[in-house]
């Protein structure tokens, strides 16, 4: 199974392979022409978008149980009241000394 930061990262490098292969595309192919560079950055990956929805599933939304919820909140509403009192309480120490 993969995590949301995993998917994320995956997807930046993918952003940052296709500045690459974008560039080498009108280095090679287009350079003294950039009208029909700017007509491939627009038209490129909205093709890649609309060719690649066909191949995406729909996934039923689950609820999560109630009691899940109250304990998960509980647990990050005690967690930044204490971030918070720590962030407060350096604040004084750096203000004082």
């Amino acid at each position: 199974m993969l995590y949301r930061g995993t998917v994320i990262g995956i997807l930046k490098a993918f952003l940052g392979l296709s500045g690459s292969f974008f560039t080498t595309v009108y280095v090679s192919f287009l350079d003294p022409n950039a009208i029909s560079f700017l007509l491939m950055l627009a038209i490129v990956p909205s093709a890649i978008v609309l060719a690649c929805t066909l191949f995406i599933n729909y996934v039923p939304y689950i609820q999560i149980e109630p009691h899940t919820k109250v304990g998960y909140s509980t647990f990050a509403h005690l967690l930044a009241y204490f971030d918070g009192l720590l962030g407060h309480y350096r604040g004084l120490v750096r203000y004082v000394m």
